[in-house]
């Protein structure tokens, strides 16, 4: 509920009949943070996730950002953030850095970054 409430001050792209969402909000003049998002385990593997990224990204393009970065649970902790994981390195996003106590120590953050290629 905290990221649905969340998500009235930030960029968010729906895809499918409302099946998966993703939000953006701005780290620095150069970055866009993908805040959440989720696509329901029913759709999973259909590209809408792929699609979500796709639309996160030409956003990010086209207002001047050259990095999407995205912050969630190192490998090895859970089995779904190990296949969170796996979507975010397919699509690009490379593993920068972990935090270890940025949320808590059952969940250490790992920070992921893609740089945008644009047309510059």
């Amino acid at each position: 509920q905290e990221y649905i409430d969340q998500a009235s001050d930030r960029v968010c792209f729906q895809a499918g009949e409302g099946w998966g969402f993703v939000t953006l909000q701005e780290t620095s003049p150069v970055c866009l943070e993908i805040h959440c998002m989720g696509v329901l385990k029913a759709h999973q593997g259909q590209g809408l996730g792929r699609q979500l990224m796709a639309a996160a990204e030409d956003y990010a393009i086209s207002r001047g950002y050259h990095y999407l970065q995205v912050k969630t649970v190192a490998p090895g902790h859970y089995e779904a953030y190990d296949a969170t994981n796996a979507f975010y390195q397919a699509c690009g996003y490379e593993a920068i850095e972990v935090f270890p106590d940025l949320w808590d120590e059952w969940n250490p953050c790992l920070l992921r970054l893609k740089y945008l290629k644009t047309n510059q």
